[in-house]
């Protein structure tokens, strides 16, 4: 499948299998021009080469570039590991600067904790990579449906490397990382908060799950801000119950609600069931 960027230094689809994909060993980049100078030079007064550890392989191009600059720096140069750090926290993907060290005369070896995309936060006709805390990572891409979308969030994006502010999006993402780690997760496409909080509907769901066939569950309120309805544990036990009785977390309705009672889903009186009579559970109509 064709990766579907928009704007942006990095194709979406590869990223499917970011931090699967991570180059044995280590990147080593410099330029080929140096090589006679590297030769010529007294061992302390070599240009630097520099050798990424642990680089993810999508990421390789772009942080390469990012760094090209330092590459043929003066390695004896005692704020040249400094200057690296500065530089490199700056780039949206990399999480921490773990250890910038000079193993030999004329190597300068780096290791960087990067940034895991977790889902796409969809804002105007954008959509936007994000990790589980929340930080806005480089480029602006259009839908892919390989990503978990997260849709109604009520600020605008911040810049690259910065944290997307708002509880909306802050609840959608604990409650990601929870169906992450279910076996049914693919079944679920988008989490939709434009009502996070009653603020459009004090009657309606304040977070909705859309399934990848455009079925509707009312999920509640974000883990941790439940009142008078089922726990976040309950919520994902009917569902769990749903896949493994019908193997739809929908059960194979439209519309449901699993945000009442423990026991049982609830389903809206004129809502038929679109596949089957299978009941996973017991109904409330």
């Amino acid at each position: 499948m064709a990766g579907p960027t928009v704007r942006g230094n990095i194709s979406l689809a590869p990223l499917v299998h970011l931090f699967l994909l991570v180059v044995g060993g280590a990147a080593l980049f410099g330029l080929d021009h140096l090589e006679a100078r590297y030769q010529q030079q007294p061992p302390f007064q070599q240009p630097a080469r520099i050798e990424l550890l642990n680089l993810p392989q999508p990421l390789r191009d772009q942080v390469l570039a990012d760094i090209s600059e330092f590459v043929g720096h003066p390695w004896i140069d005692e704020s040249l590991c400094d200057q690296l750090t500065a530089h490199l926290l700056k780039n949206g993907w990399i999480k921490s600067v773990r250890m910038i060290t000079k193993p030999e005369p004329g190597l300068v070896r780096i290791d960087c904790e990067y940034r895991q995309p977790l889902l796409l936060v969809e804002h105007d006709e954008y959509f936007y990579l994000v990790d589980e805390e929340g930080i806005r990572l480089p480029g602006e891409y259009t839908y892919d449906p390989e990503w978990l979308v997260v849709q109604g969030v009520k600020m605008a994006p911040p810049g690259e490397g910065k944290l997307w502010v708002g509880n909306d999006l802050h609840g959608a993402l604990l409650l990601a990382n929870m169906i992450n780690s279910q076996t049914y997760n693919r079944q679920v496409a988008k989490i939709v908060v434009d009502n996070y909080g009653g603020r459009r509907d004090r009657q309606a769901s304040p977070l909705l799950l859309i399934t990848d066939q455009g079925s509707r569950i009312s999920w509640g309120s974000a883990p941790g801000e439940e009142m008078e309805e089922n726990s976040t544990i309950e919520k994902l036990s009917l569902l769990a119950q749903n896949f493994q009785h019908t193997g739809r977390i929908d059960a194979h309705y439209p519309q449901i609600d699993i945000s009442i009672f423990p026991d049982r889903i609830v389903i809206p009186a004129d809502t038929q069931s679109v596949l089957s009579n299978s009941r996973p559970l017991s109904e409330e109509h």
